[in-house]
């Protein structure tokens, strides 16, 4: 994959089926995605929605948990990575899920 390819990818409008999961294909070696994906993030109320939908498994034994997340229009993205980061951190094991 070319870094345009990625670059419209990225600037498209969400779409996980669509998009994404081809991409963590190309660039992971072991994905899971779970059927009936989880929502843990029911009591955030700075949540819209939200699911874990997968696991990336890496070679040294650690995973990558795969979050869809949709947030209330008042976090911007863009600027707000330390409150992004609040959203996830409760749901992340560093010892073994990143």
């Amino acid at each position: 994959m070319k870094e345009l390819e990625l670059k419209n990818i990225l600037r498209m409008e969400f779409d996980f089926e669509k998009n994404w999961k081809p991409l963590f294909s190309l660039l992971f070696k072991k994905v899971q995605y779970f059927s009936n994906p989880s929502n843990p993030f029911f009591e955030n109320a700075k949540v819209i929605s939200g699911k874990q939908t997968g696991l990336v498994k890496l070679d040294d034994g650690k995973q990558l948990s795969i979050f869809e997340v949709e947030v209330d229009d008042i976090i911007h993205i863009d600027k707000n990575r330390q409150g992004l980061r609040e959203i996830a951190i409760k749901h992340i094991d560093q010892n073994i899920t990143h």
